[in-house]
């Protein structure tokens, strides 16, 4: 007897229970005419075989030798399971029942009946086009509960005779149903009759004689306050650090006086331009590159460019020495080159490489600039690291008609894909070199709200792929609480610190390593180390991760609206990963540098998620949204508006893009401001009564 601990809808073991369950063959339930119904229905992958016993929460469950149909619930997530003996037993529920339900179809408008046999016989004929989906309850008890889950979150319709539907009309008064009632039963209908017929009564037909009333199901309550949305700043996982990393973090947020985040985005940039050089991250069963995108909110004069000068110190220190290595250099090469003549100095040209300026950082440039670093020079790791985000927000190369090439060319770097970019071939001065390979480029951009809020708003920089591969942190500042004149901070050098001085051994350490232990081809070419997992429990980690937040991008979940972002935060996670390992000189991916990355990663996605409502100086995007939709429902007279008209038309601007709109669209309905109904499958906005009087 095997054991199954669950007893939520939601329980991770439900889940990791149905995966391991093998699809159901044709042979094993061919003789059950209602499984092969319901397979043609819903899809024989959703018919699992159970072939042993198991106890779920505490009581033993006859499962073995069944079918396993899979139940949902009002988000359309897989919730329980109804078991069909193949002995012809009755069939009951792996776990208690709540809301789940059987679903055919997947069409926009919900149609329930009260009966599985019903749905199985109304599905030919409903959801031939796609517009309908089918629900209905395992055991009778559960119809009104369903109904009523299910009207929650969109339209439900409701098929009846007239005396019944008095009874409906009663019990589901308060919520978005349409009780349509018929002469004949709508199974007898359907063979006849279109639905939009029999619903629309066209013709007034006897057999039509169709009474169809909208129960218009809203329960209100009253508005909440939309400053609610604004929660504090997201607390930074200050754990997901450990040894010499915490301690760094730690003390560059004390020196410069700095959120904990600002500090930890510091350290993440200083590892990505360290790191991005020597190592690829785990993917499956592919290595990507550890760099990474950092965007940073801060206000002037908030410090972070005191944070990045101590967690870039090495760095800039190996700046220093690489250039005047090249200076160096290119003064021999010249002076050698200028002491010879004629065919001995074109020979010399040709043959001994003109010394190159390899130099990482970027602090003030173009995009375009930066691929001629790539592609020409040949430099194939770079870091942008600059303070002013208006200088690479707002600079040519993000003009509107350059932006598109601009973030596709900072979408293939992260990606890790080869990077173009075309010039005529022509003239004297024509240059050949178009392509670079292998470039990789870390990020690290921080500016004020002014500066990044229509960046993070902007439907190009969202649709090209850009901002959802960043890593965000919106801290609150410290400004106005800082203190200078402790004997503490008045005696206590940064230079000083062990905590700062262990940090920056370690990244010189880094910066220059032996040459045994920098990985190279057989031509003698330096190329970057893929870091392995560690085992199979690391590899399992991360898949198990990208399953959880595939499963938060589902329809009425909280990551419905940035699956962009989410679908990206495993990656993200094993880069960073990655990073911490190799700064702590190990070889591969351990299970609890995963671990901690995933605090990080999940940190950014709840600041993407705030953003939006993030208490400004002026009104949040969702009371911008509402205060817009409420003034054109007093103009026009009316309680609702179309929802692709609202998109479409709204002020601001940038509200109109599908991510921010939805976005705000699920704060108001949340709150209870508004609600999102279908009718006749168009999708409307119905606003609370409360805010029209």
């Amino acid at each position: 007897m095997s054991n199954l601990a669950i007893s939520k809808n939601t329980n991770k073991a439900f889940h990791e229970f149905i995966k391991g369950q093998p699809t159901a063959s044709y042979e094993t339930y061919q003789h059950n005419p209602a499984l092969v119904n319901l397979a043609h229905c819903i899809g024989k992958d959703k018919l699992l075989f159970i072939d042993s016993n198991y106890t779920v929460d505490n009581a033993n469950q006859p499962t073995a030798n069944s079918i396993g149909v899979m139940l949902f619930d009002e988000h359309y997530q897989p919730s329980n399971l109804a078991i069909f003996p193949l002995n012809n037993a009755e069939p009951f529920p792996l776990h208690g029942l709540e809301n789940d339900c059987f679903i055919l179809g997947n069409g926009g408008q919900v149609v329930a009946v009260a009966s599985l046999d019903t749905a199985i016989e109304l599905y030919p004929y409903l959801t031939i086009n796609g517009e309908y989906s089918l629900i209905a309850p395992f055991k009778d008890w559960q119809f009104e509960r369903m109904v009523k889950a299910h009207a929650s979150h969109s339209q439900v319709t409701l098929f009846t005779d007239y005396p019944t539907g008095k009874q409906l009309e009663t019990t589901f008064k308060g919520y978005n149903v349409r009780l349509v009632a018929t002469v004949d039963t709508i199974t007898d209908l359907v063979t006849n009759y279109l639905l939009d017929e029999i619903i629309n009564d066209p013709n007034k037909e006897p057999a039509l004689q169709t009474k169809v009333k909208e129960l218009n199901g809203i329960e209100w309550g009253e508005p909440e306050p939309l400053e609610d949305t604004n929660p504090t700043p997201t607390r930074y996982p200050i754990e997901a650090w450990q040894g010499v990393l915490r301690q760094a973090v730690e003390a560059i947020a004390y020196h410069a006086q700095v959120p904990l985040a600002m500090a930890g985005q510091c350290i993440l940039g200083a590892l990505s331009t360290i790191g991005q050089r020597y190592i690829n991250a785990p993917m499956g069963h592919e290595h990507k590159p550890a760099c990474l995108y950092l965007i940073t909110e801060g206000e002037s004069g908030s410090g972070k460019t005191q944070a990045n000068k101590y967690s870039h110190y090495s760095i800039t220190k190996w700046e220093k020495n690489a250039y005047q290595l090249f200076v160096e250099r290119l003064q021999e090469w010249e002076a050698d080159r200028n002491a010879l003549k004629g065919g001995e100095r074109t020979h010399y040209e040709a043959t001994v490489p003109k010394p190159t300026n390899e130099s990482m950082i970027v602090t003030d440039a173009t995009i375009e600039a930066v691929l001629d670093k790539f592609i020409i020079d040949g430099l194939p790791n770079q870091s942008w690291t600059t303070s002013e985000a208006g200088q690479f927000l707002n600079g040519h190369s993000m003009k509107s008609d350059t932006a598109g090439n601009a973030l596709s060319s900072l979408t293939s770097v992260w990606s890790g894909d080869p990077v173009s970019r075309l010039r005529s071939q022509r003239g004297k001065n024509a240059i050949p070199f178009t392509n670079a390979y292998d470039a990789r480029l870390t990020l690290d951009i921080m500016g004020q709200r002014v500066i990044l809020e229509p960046a993070l708003n902007d439907p190009l920089m969202n649709g090209q792929g850009f901002l959802p591969r960043c890593l965000i942190a919106c801290p609150e500042s410290l400004i106005g609480s800082r203190q200078w004149a402790t004997p503490e901070r008045m005696n206590q050098s940064p230079y000083d610190d062990p905590r700062l001085l262990a940090y920056w051994a370690r990244c010189d350490i880094l910066l220059d390593p032996p040459q045994t232990e920098i990985t190279r081809d057989i031509t003698g070419k330096e190329v970057r180390f893929n870091m392995p997992f560690a085992d199979q429990q690391a590899r399992q980690t991360l898949a198990n991760f990208q399953d959880e937040i595939e499963g938060r991008q589902a329809k009425g979940r909280a990551l419905e609206y940035l699956r962009a972002f989410a679908s990206r935060m495993a990656e993200n996670a094993s880069r960073i990963a990655s990073l911490m390992a190799f700064f702590d000189c190990q070889k591969s991916v351990s299970v609890d540098y995963l671990e901690r990355a995933f605090m990080l990663v999940e940190y950014s996605i709840a600041e993407r998620l705030r953003y939006l409502d993030a208490k400004p100086t002026e009104k949040t995007d969702s009371q911008k949204l509402i205060d817009w939709i409420v003034k054109q429902c007093k103009v026009k007279g009316v309680t609702q508006l179309s929802y692709a008209d609202t998109q479409s038309k709204v002020n601001p601007k940038h509200l109109r893009a599908k991510a921010n709109f939805e976005l705000c669209v699920n704060v108001l309905s949340d709150k209870k401001y508004i609600q999102v109904i279908t009718l006749d499958n168009t999708r409307y906005i119905e606003v609370n009564p409360s805010l029209l009087s």
